[in-house]
């Protein structure tokens, strides 16, 4: 079966980059937003699901080996907020940093998107659609011998992204991410991987 492809627009897949690295060695979470838009991709127009916008959710509650909502009524009124201004939720992000930095989707992500999946049911941008887009980043650090100079770079392997960010100094920072989508079939939740694509 042909893997669905998921395209990152250039300023939401920065914000999740840099959300993830704020918070290191922590986990970062946040929300998607977006939908089904007509994009080009290797030159041809093509009608694809699009991840628009990312917003990290500021209250969370964020330890090295785990993230969850420390705030539950901060949570529901920026998903108002969202709501009201029209944004279509399309699922969220979450990272997985060293010492277990993986791109895997765990049991406990599957719950947490379960619960979050009947949260956002009930506000307007989420109506509508059947599957919950996850993105889930490994982070690791590097150091290095020498300065370095800003600069990334990101790359595609395998329907992942690969960036690495060297920030300042003898520091620099590998990502990679991992896309997945997620809906219930039968009362049950069933995950797929998707392929990634983003914006140049």
């Amino acid at each position: 079966m042909k893997q669905e492809r998921v395209f990152i627009e250039r300023d939401c897949l920065e914000v999740i980059l840099a959300s993830a690295i704020e918070v290191f060695p922590r986990e970062t979470n946040g929300l998607l937003m977006g939908g089904r838009l007509v994009k080009k991709v290797r030159g041809r127009s093509i009608r694809i699901f699009t991840l628009r916008m990312s917003y990290p959710v500021q209250t969370a509650e964020r330890k090295p080996s785990y993230v969850e909502h420390g705030n539950i009524a901060a949570v529901e009124r920026l998903l108002e907020s969202l709501c009201a201004m029209g944004k279509n939720i399309a699922g969220g992000y979450h990272s997985h940093p060293e010492p277990k930095a993986h791109t895997r989707l765990t049991k406990s992500d599957m719950d947490f998107i379960g619960d979050e999946m009947k949260r956002y049911r009930e506000c307007r941008g989420f109506r509508g659609w059947r599957k919950w887009i996850e993105l889930v980043i490994s982070v690791k650090k590097r150091d290095y011998k020498k300065r370095v100079k800003p600069r990334e770079s990101l790359s595609l392997e395998g329907g992942r992204i690969i960036a690495f960010l060297k920030s300042r100094g003898y520091t620099g920072y590998e990502l990679k991410i991992e896309g997945y989508a997620v809906e219930r079939v039968r009362g049950i939740l069933k995950k797929s991987r998707v392929g990634l694509v983003f914006e140049k």
